[in-house]
């Protein structure tokens, strides 16, 4: 806002130079424009102090420890009704035979509580034979496409603390078949006649030879045809070249 003095002043040497016009809009302007410079932000990261950081790490220790509770709570009472006792208990993956030091050795009946006596081992093809008795028997669950699910721990430790025990790589033959719609080409690399012929009556759509391995080097043969490609072992070293 202008002094009486000033404005007094503008306005009569405004008289004198300019018109009417040209004073108001002098001191009555219809814009305005402003603009703001600011400058760098300092301090704008801002260490915590000690104590701030003690309370932060004691929180996130609380809460981490309040995770891992309830987690064991999930695992220890997985089904847990109102007002109902635990009807099942977490059962450890691992054996461990430090926990059933005070258990009997063998079962007195056929049915028991399997936390109430020590782990029983058999033999893998009485173990399946059990398995197909009572899953299998039309008398008692009477389920001829159930499911067999195995679990199998590896003991790696070897005689000496240092010592290491040797890798091993095998296949295991599984007759069972497995039904599934879909059709797949395979691909077949053997050297004797014979076994060609049977791979062929199984299902195989293509047999390779020794001789084969030059024509798909060259691209004469492509592989991304083929869904899978089976080899007997005497031809592990003629397909060397192939890989990768």
């Amino acid at each position: 806002m202008l002094l009486p003095s000033i404005r007094s002043l503008i306005v009569s040497t405004s008289k004198l130079t300019c018109p009417r016009l040209f004073v108001q809009e002098f001191l009555s302007p219809t814009a305005a424009e402003w603009n703001q410079n600011r400058g760098r932000k300092r301090n704008f990261k801002t260490g915590y102090s000690k104590e701030v950081k003690r309370l932060k790490r004691i929180a996130r220790e609380e809460k981490e420890q309040k995770r891992k509770e309830n987690k064991q709570r999930f695992l220890d009472n997985m089904t847990k009704g109102s007002g109902k006792k635990e009807i099942v208990k977490r059962i450890t993956l691992r054996y461990e035979a430090e926990n059933e030091v005070n258990l009997p050795d063998v079962p007195l009946t056929d049915v028991y509580f399997r936390d109430q006596v020590k782990t029983q081992f058999e033999p893998l093809r009485k173990a399946l034979e059990t398995y197909r008795m009572l899953v299998l028997n039309p008398i008692i669950s009477n389920r001829k496409n159930a499911l067999l699910k195995l679990r199998c721990e590896l003991n790696m430790t070897a005689e000496k603390t240092g010592k290491f025990v040797s890798s091993s790589q095998e296949l295991v033959l599984v007759p069972h078949p497995f039904s599934f719609s879909e059709r797949r080409i395979l691909m077949a690399f053997i050297k004797d006649k014979i076994l060609a012929e049977k791979a062929k009556e199984a299902g195989a759509e293509l047999i390779l030879g020794p001789d084969s391995i030059r024509k798909i080097l060259k691209g004469q043969i492509k592989l991304d045809d083929y869904d899978f490609c089976l080899a007997y072992s005497d031809m592990a070293s003629t397909i060397l070249p192939l890989r990768g």
